[in-house]
């Protein structure tokens, strides 16, 4: 079972996050601080292909990564711990983002 699997490696599972049969797992440093989170889906979940153009373009362009980050510790500064809010505040970069990389997706599909 995947869920097991992944608490055996130290992965916590986030029953209530669960859309269009995704699981979420997510991994936290000594100190607290979100070492990694992990989304599982199926290639029929309606959402996999935008992750997966989403991860390359953020690996195919340093400069868009690095904005990405500084979009997530922003929203997340001032202890913010709410995931909507976390979302709410980071949407506007990634919606930018998610748009330049569904264009270059596209493009390299050419």
């Amino acid at each position: 079972d995947l869920i097991e699997q992944m608490k055996t490696r130290g992965y916590n599972f986030h029953e209530s996050f669960n859309q269009f049969n995704e699981r979420y797992f997510t991994r936290d440093a000594d100190s607290g601080e979100r070492f990694v989170s992990v989304h599982v889906m199926t290639h029929e979940n309606p959402q996999a292909a935008s992750h997966v153009y989403f991860r390359d373009y953020l690996r195919s362009h340093p400069e868009e990564r690095d904005l990405y980050g500084a979009a997530k510790l922003k929203a997340w500064s001032g202890g913010q711990t709410d995931r909507v809010a976390y979302s709410v505040n980071k949407k506007e970069v990634l919606t930018g983002l998610l748009e330049r990389a569904r264009v270059w997706y596209t493009k390299t599909r050419e």
